[in-house]
């Protein structure tokens, strides 16, 4: 009762994916996304495991950290956090480059939602 209450639905709670690798290249690259473009997402299914690359934009001199990625019925979220140098940092943003690998529950098509920094930066689809 208190879920739906809460407008929480059992069968729309997000599960943490069962063994998830998670890569970030370690150079970016100036201006390859638009400014206030959504992230590039391309996912393909290799049997039971999803391999996820996703082109969004950093801050220059900084890095992806904190990856994790979720699963619910039809819908897979993918999140990174920008993790700031020890130093100051030019003005820029640049595209980096990050790879999810892990195990999927879901066979059929499902909708891909990459979450930077807490926002909704890009979306995109994973058909079986």
């Amino acid at each position: 009762m208190l879920a739906a209450i809460l407008g929480l639905a059992a069968s729309s709670a997000l599960a943490q994916v069962a063994g998830l690798e998670f890569t970030d290249e370690a150079a970016c690259r100036i201006n390859e996304i638009a400014y206030g473009e959504p992230a590039r997402i391309e996912a393909r299914r290799v049997q039971q495991v999803v391999e996820v690359k996703v082109a969004a934009n950093f801050g220059c001199a900084t890095t992806a950290g904190k990856a994790r990625a979720e699963e619910s019925a039809g819908e897979l979220r993918l999140y990174a956090e920008t993790v700031l140098p020890n130093v100051p940092t030019p003005a820029c943003k640049c595209t980096r480059h990050l790879a999810y690998r892990f195990s999927a529950k879901a066979a059929g098509p499902v909708r891909i939602v990459f979450v930077k920094d807490g926002r909704v930066e890009g979306e995109g689809r994973l058909d079986p």
